[in-house]
């Protein structure tokens, strides 16, 4: 975890005059190494697998600085995952060496630099760097620049149509607000996108193509196509919904989750999710019948057998979900014993046992609960940790011990759960500073940057 860093600001430019001309600031992410070989090598084994899950082959192929997919690198770039600090100095260097810096001339969107620019800005979302991020989208201005599409060079992108800018960025850029408590205009922008879709799926269905002024007579790309755009249009409508639930408007809520549900009607599995999300919502404003209800018609089999182990662990976590709406904390905590005894990797079961006994007056045994997900995680073997002074340029030998435990430990470490455990230090005790740092320096030998530092509720100095 690294959480003295500063940030450098990027501003994307265009061919078109009203694009600001400032690009990059002198500023850097953090620090960095002068030797380009130490560079490199830092890249290789710190940068962050957001990089590349977001990478099409495409732009992967388009690369003219070498910068990410370096030989024998890509795999464990995937693999390296939480190294979220070093990530983001990587976008600076790439975007830096593509032109966009204070000062550059000649910096063109292309899809390998928009992939970049949604890698960043990701990043920024992901540490919480919600102003600086919103700094970075306001110089795409709407994102509807000319040069922004494949159409404005038609010699460097022959018979290609439609944005260089990714959906996903939209999407990002549409979500931003929320993250700053502005759920309106979160809302609308993410509204504004569904428009969008709707139109496109209309112009689909009528025999056009997506922007409706040709016709488009290959049945099997229209509903390739229409594939694509339904499944964005499921991803907006997820985001709305999170957006209704976190603002507790629980008619809004109901609402898109039924819209949701039309859109996936011939997946059941799908829908058996999707009623026991309507379960969940009834329970939050205490319509317990409707919930039950609906946590029935979740399970394929009423009759469960012993082997079918998602649905009884499903069939468990809503009795015991049932079980607090109704104030019997003594059942609830059996019935996620019982979860965990099924599946010991369920955290979010795992992490209710805790508040139960908080609630049971059991405070002790609630601290030491979360204290045994943080430290040694839901399958008691202890978490291996790195040296302090172990650096970016060490041996083959440290990254395939990196690698081997990054996905045992990312499970259980969550910014929820060392949330939920610094506030139970505030009640426990008059130490709880000391706990809370105590805890923090834990985190600090764990690989990459699971835990926000937010997370931990230390006052910081200004």
């Amino acid at each position: 975890m690294n959480a003295n860093y500063e940030h450098g600001e990027i501003k994307v430019t265009g061919k078109c005059s009203h694009i600001p001309d400032n690009l990059l600031s002198r500023e850097d992410i953090c620090s960095q190494p002068n030797n380009e070989e130490e560079i490199r090598k830092d890249v290789l084994v710190q940068t962050s697998s957001i990089l590349s899950s977001y990478f099409t082959e495409e732009a992967m192929s388009e690369d003219p600085f070498d910068s990410v997919c370096s030989s024998g690198s890509t795999e464990m770039i995937r693999k390296a995952n939480g190294w979220y600090t070093y990530a983001l100095n990587l976008t600076y260097r790439i975007l830096s060496t593509a032109g966009f810096r204070e000062g550059g001339t000649g910096a063109v969107l292309t899809p390998y630099t928009a992939q970049i620019w949604l890698c960043r800005l990701v990043l920024l979302v992901r540490t919480r760097n919600y102003e600086l991020a919103e700094r970075e989208f306001s110089t795409f201005q709407d994102m509807e620049a000319p040069n922004f599409y494949f159409e404005y060079d038609p010699k460097t992108y022959p018979g290609r149509t439609g944005s260089i800018i990714p959906f996903s960025l939209r999407l990002l850029h549409a979500e931003l607000p929320f993250h700053s408590n502005r759920a309106n205009e979160a809302l609308d922008r993410l509204y504004y996108l569904l428009a969008v879709i709707n139109r496109i799926i209309s112009n689909l269905k009528q025999g056009f193509k997506e922007d409706g002024l040709k016709s488009e007579p290959d049945l099997l790309y229209r509903q390739a196509s229409l594939n694509l755009w339904t499944s964005r249009k499921i991803r907006v409508l997820s985001g709305c919904l999170s957006i209704f639930l976190h603002i507790l408007d629980f008619r809004s809520a109901l609402n898109t989750v039924h819209q949701l549900a039309r859109l996936c009607s011939d997946n059941h599995f799908v829908l058996r999710g999707f009623c026991s999300l309507l379960g969940r919502i009834y329970l939050q404003f205490g319509d317990l019948e409707m919930a039950k209800a609906y946590f029935s018609r979740s399970l394929s089999n009423k009759n469960l057998l012993f082997s079918d182990k998602p649905q009884l662990v499903r069939k468990n976590f809503h009795n015991a979900l049932l079980s607090i709406g109704k104030g019997e904390y003594i059942e609830a905590e059996k019935f996620f014993r019982a979860v965990l005894q099924i599946d010991p990797t369920n955290v979010a079961a795992a992490n209710n046992l805790a508040i139960c006994a908080l609630f049971l007056g059991q405070l002790s045994e609630s601290v030491e609960a979360l204290e045994d997900l943080t430290t040694t995680g839901l399958t008691n073997q202890q978490l291996n940790i790195v040296d302090c002074n172990t650096t970016a340029t060490t041996t083959t030998e440290f990254s395939k011990f990196f690698m081997f435990n990054i996905q045992r430990r990312r499970f259980c470490l969550h910014d929820v759960m060392v949330s939920n455990l610094a506030v139970l230090y505030e009640v426990e005790s008059n130490s709880a500073t000391v706990k809370k740092l105590n805890l923090l320096k834990n985190m600090v030998r764990i690989p990459g940057e699971p835990v926000h530092m937010s997370s931990f509720k230390l006052t910081m100095k200004q």
